[in-house]
């Protein structure tokens, strides 16, 4: 079994969370959070840890709807539509998350 730290589960409930603005279900798109793994010379090429992380859409909506909106939700967190990967440290992938919920749309409240 997996382990995940409060920092994991709170960006991917920030993931969840912008997707809502988007009109999104978690179960529309799948999103993976892990560490970015390189080759390193020093350990004959072996795939080590580079200290920064992988937001990664593995899984995109099928709806043509839900795309077109999950590919605006993607520019908002400034993560092109061709890689779907945003790789930073974890606060600065924190801060982008932060940054597209200040700019999502809100919901509607009704009078």
């Amino acid at each position: 079994m997996a382990i995940h730290t409060n920092v994991e589960i709170g960006i991917l409930t920030k993931v969840n969370e912008l997707a809502s603005r988007y009109g999104l279900e978690p179960t529309d798109f799948v999103a993976e959070y892990k560490d970015e793994l390189l080759p390193n010379p020093a350990l004959d090429g072996q795939l080590d840890s580079t200290g920064r992380s992988v937001l990664e859409y593995i899984v995109l909506p099928n709806q043509p709807s839900k795309l077109e909106r999950f590919e605006l939700m993607l520019e908002t967190l400034g993560i092109s539509n061709e890689s779907g990967q945003l790789i930073a440290d974890d606060s600065e992938i924190m801060q982008a998350l932060n940054k597209a919920l200040e700019l999502a749309p809100r919901a509607r409240t009704r009078p």
